[in-house]
């Protein structure tokens, strides 16, 4: 590789693009760079001597030029996500799995509507019975008197009525009583969601962290991991274990 120390920066020749790409990183802008060394034998970092310092220069990889190599490693690192739910999956699977779907709060309404059209039924049964006893006494006869019983006086009844209140089918308590229902549905499934989507977000943030920059400190990258699978199970509670099983 070659390497140009100029009043404007340190420049990296690019015989791919025939072409050089000023080195960025490590260094002020616009600095007079007055003479440059590689730091050991291997290459990978350069020193320049300017005239407001001395300046440890990343060699390769670090040129104004080079964000077409980072827009490449964007879109590996995108790669790696794909094979997971979207948010917009994860939103459905939320609401189905705590049963928070809007749709069920008109379903009630028209449920109470419906109501209304079904009529009140009324059914009704009595039974009575009596017995007769007649005494006939004996005119010729002393102490002959007879006890005649019956007949018996039976009475059956049956009533049946039907009755509808349309009133209710434009209005009834029970349209109050899903309005505070509904109320406190939609604050549930707006909390829920804003959990999921801090979670869902903030994971996504530290998987792109540990992928493009990965700690160096075992300590440091151990919390990172972990804290990734504190929010993967965050969402798996949420979700039902949808992030987890929808995994490629």
């Amino acid at each position: 590789k070659l390497y140009c120390a100029t009043t404007k920066g340190v420049f990296e020749y690019n015989p791919e693009k025939d072409g050089w790409s000023e080195l960025y990183k490590g260094r002020p802008q616009a600095a007079n760079v007055r003479k440059i060394a590689f730091a050991d034998k291997e290459e990978k970092a350069l020193w320049a001597g300017t005239e407001k310092g001395v300046y440890r220069l990343e060699a390769g990889g670090y040129t104004v030029n080079s964000y077409i190599d980072v827009e490449k490693e964007f879109k590996s690192t995108r790669a790696i996500f794909d094979g997971e739910p979207s948010f917009k999956e994860l939103q459905k699977a939320a609401i189905k799995f705590n049963d928070l779907d809007p749709e069920k709060i008109r379903k009630w309404h028209f449920e109470s509507r419906m109501r209304a059209l079904a009529p009140k039924v009324s059914i009704g049964f009595d039974n009575s019975k009596s017995n007769h006893y007649n005494i006939v006494a004996a005119a010729t006869v002393p102490d002959r008197d007879r006890v005649v019983a019956g007949p018996d006086d039976i009475d059956e009844g049956f009533d049946l009525s039907v009755s509808w209140d349309l009133a209710n089918i434009i209005w009834s308590d029970d349209q109050t009583n899903i309005d505070v229902r509904s109320r406190l549905t939609t604050q549930l499934r707006s909390d829920m969601l804003d959990d999921l989507r801090r979670a869902y977000f903030e994971r996504k943030r530290m998987q792109y962290e540990i992928a493009v920059s990965p700690p160096m400190e075992t300590k440091l990258r151990f919390e990172r991991e972990l804290r990734i699978l504190e929010l993967t199970q965050t969402i798996d509670d949420i979700t039902g274990n949808y992030l987890t099983e929808h995994r490629k």
